[in-house]
């Protein structure tokens, strides 16, 4: 059996080995740079956390949200229909849909200019509030020279030069903001930073890909391009307005500091799915590759899921027991009172590992249209349950509303195994039991020793130099394979 990879021209015929071979050494390649993005990430938010006040917070929060919303209308899904179309995507066809996402985040970034006093009015911002927005979508007119480079790397996973470029991106943007807030100026710094960041991404990719840039329309094809795009975009908008009950309802009703604090949680209950932002770039390049072959999609997918639940239950069961040590000498005293709704949005960590994957298993099938009933069913079960736990409970009704959310995720994992044959639970529940066991040792341990962010650091290393024994006696064949992998990136 062989499938069919990109190159230039032809597409080129391989096996599902090299195939899976080529998808773990991007993957690791990817994985390797991650530990990077990652570290520059936390370490940014946790300056921020320190420099600003949870309102602020809030205020970046709020800009990022209507920034990121807008954008999914700018980049209309065609990055993902370029990746997941069967022949490589010609010169005609590459310029088509630069000019289709360049257009529309033109129109996007005058839409959000005259919106943007509105929006800083609505939420009671602090000062420089419309200037942070507006520069925001400078950028999104300025990342539109991404789409190509990315998606063609992608599409041939070279993953190796995608994460190398992507952890410059976050040097850039903690560095200039961490260091304009430093200066005194916070909001107006997080807008410098995304446009710089921006430029390096466009940069680099151009340079790491080179094409050939140019304003043309091509019709032909459009249609069925759109048909994968528009729903799989429209997924993200749903997902996106989910999220807007945090900064457009809660900020309304409780202010922009409740929204620091919401915001706060929530990130940092994802942190250890952060772990797995890069590998989300390999999922659909491989899966469609195997789109027509169920059994192999089925067997792809259980990998993915065993090696996504190994990275994620350590890495989350250890920020649960630690929180409130962490959360004190990482963050500071101010984030503690958010620690009740933090460990409601840790819960997601539980499914999250499971849900990309498979969502873009169905993207893969061309099954957009369930994954954008899905979004719907999240979107609208968030806002449904959400208002009135908030006014119930405060900013704690938010993460209550959220654990309902996560249980439809059952109804996806049913809705994934009709597409391909998965073993889902049999990915799930060795890794987890192991984390949480060795996550009670360390909590046990922890309740004995003096808290300090040294003792607490050395606690987190342990747990997770536990788990990492617990599980190479588990699934040694599986930690062989990442050793393999590793050696062999490029």
């Amino acid at each position: 059996m062989s499938i069919s990879v990109g190159t230039d021209g032809p597409t080129e015929p391989v096996s599902l080995s090299e195939l899976l071979t080529r998808a773990a050494r991007g993957a690791m390649a990817l994985g390797v740079r991650q530990v990077a993005l990652t570290v520059l990430n936390v370490l940014g938010a946790a300056a921020l956390a320190r420099l600003v006040a949870p309102a602020t917070f809030g205020v970046l929060a709020v800009a990022g949200f209507v920034v990121g919303f807008l954008n999914f209308f700018a980049e209309a899904g065609l990055g993902a229909s370029l990746i997941r179309q069967r022949e490589t995507p010609n010169v005609r066809e590459q310029q088509s849909s630069f000019t289709l996402q360049f257009g529309l985040s033109l129109v996007v970034l005058a839409i959000g200019w005259f919106l943007a006093p509105v929006i800083a009015d609505a939420v009671n911002a602090v000062p420089h509030t419309t200037t942070l927005i507006r520069l925001g979508f400078v950028s999104l007119v300025l990342s539109s020279a991404q789409l190509v480079p990315a998606a063609m790397l992608e599409r041939e996973l070279r993953f190796s030069r995608l994460g190398g470029i992507n952890a410059l991106q976050a040097l850039v943007f903690n560095g200039l903001a961490v260091g304009l807030a430093a200066a005194g100026w916070p909001v107006i710094g997080i807008g410098v930073a995304m446009m710089s960041q921006a430029v390096v991404g466009a940069s680099l990719l151009a340079y790491s890909n080179p094409w050939r840039p140019g304003f043309v329309f091509r019709s032909t094809g459009l249609r069925d391009r759109l048909r994968f795009a528009v729903p799989l975009q429209m997924s993200s908008v749903l997902s996106s307005l989910k999220d807007a009950i945090a900064p457009l309802f809660i900020g309304a009703l409780l202010g922009a500091r409740a929204v620091g604090l919401v915001e706060w949680a929530n990130a940092y209950a994802a942190y250890p799915v952060l772990a797995l932002m890069a590998f989300q770039q390999v999922y659909l390049p491989t899966f469609s590759r195997l789109q027509d072959d169920p059994l192999a999609l089925g067997k792809a997918a259980d990998k993915v899921l065993l090696g996504t639940n190994l990275i994620v239950a350590p890495l989350a069961c250890l920020s649960f027991v630690l929180a409130a040590p962490l959360t004190r000498g990482i963050f500071g005293e101010k984030w503690l009172v958010a620690l009740p709704t933090f460990r409601l949005f840790w819960i997601a960590n539980v499914f999250v590992a499971s849900v990309s994957p498979l969502l873009s298993m169905l993207y893969a099938r061309g099954k957009t249209m369930v994954a954008l009933k899905f979004t719907l069913l999240w979107m609208a079960s968030t806002w449904i349950f959400g208002v009135p736990l908030i006014h119930l409970l405060g900013i704690k009704g938010y993460g209550v509303a959220n654990v309902g959310v996560q249980l439809t995720n059952f109804l996806l994992f049913r809705a994934a195994k009709r597409e391909a044959p998965l073993h889902i639970f049999a990915q799930f529940w060795r890794p987890w039991l192991a984390a949480a066991t060795v996550a009670g040792v360390v909590y046990a341990v922890s309740q004995l020793l003096t808290t300090s962010m040294v003792v607490t650091a050395a606690e987190l290393l342990c747990g997770l130099l536990l788990y990492v024994a617990v599980m190479w006696r588990v699934e040694s064949r599986t930690f062989r394979r990442i050793l393999v992998a590793i050696r062999r990136i490029s």
